[in-house]
């Protein structure tokens, strides 16, 4: 089952994307604590969204996303004038990954998203996380930027800005 976050639910999020942190550690996720917890307070006063599966009352997997004046710069003219959308963390509890969940959550935020008006949709991603790239392409993103990033501390250290563009 699939539904929106309520602020009751900022808890079981925080907890599933720190538990994700100790059981998949990975070099290439960057989202500082300090960040997270801002993020965190936006989703409980309705500021940022969320959507999230559950097995049963469990808590299994997270988009969360907020809407904006994201990457312009990589946007024409006429799109400028419509704000974009902008997907935040992503997740899934590793006893349920490759199950088709997290297409699922992004297809429906880009739902979301799309019916708010946004003229396109972005996501970050370590260039070397094979994962998430694989997840974006599926779903429709394409590649639009790599870059060095200073954040990051391992492989290859560098971004990729992708993009959804909404018809």
């Amino acid at each position: 089952m699939i539904r929106t976050a309520t602020p009751k639910d900022v808890g079981e999020i925080r907890r599933l994307i720190l538990d994700h942190r100790t059981t998949q550690p990975k070099d290439w996720n960057y989202f500082p604590r300090e960040d997270l917890e801002k993020h965190l307070a936006k989703i409980a006063s309705g500021t940022d969204n969320a959507l999230l599966a559950f097995d049963g009352t469990m808590l299994v997997g997270m988009v969360s996303f907020t809407i904006g004046s994201f990457y312009t710069e990589y946007e024409s003219v006429t799109s400028k004038q419509k704000p974009t959308g902008y997907i935040v963390e992503a997740l899934i509890h590793s006893d349920f990954a490759n199950r088709g969940i997290a297409t699922q959550l992004l297809e429906a935020a880009k739902t979301v998203l799309t019916g708010k008006g946004v003229s396109s949709i972005y996501a970050k991603r370590h260039e070397e996380n094979r994962a998430s790239e694989a997840l974006l392409r599926k779903t429709g993103f394409q590649l639009i930027d790599l870059f060095p990033d200073p954040r990051r501390k391992s492989g290859s250290c560098r971004t990729a800005i992708e993009r959804f563009s909404v018809k």
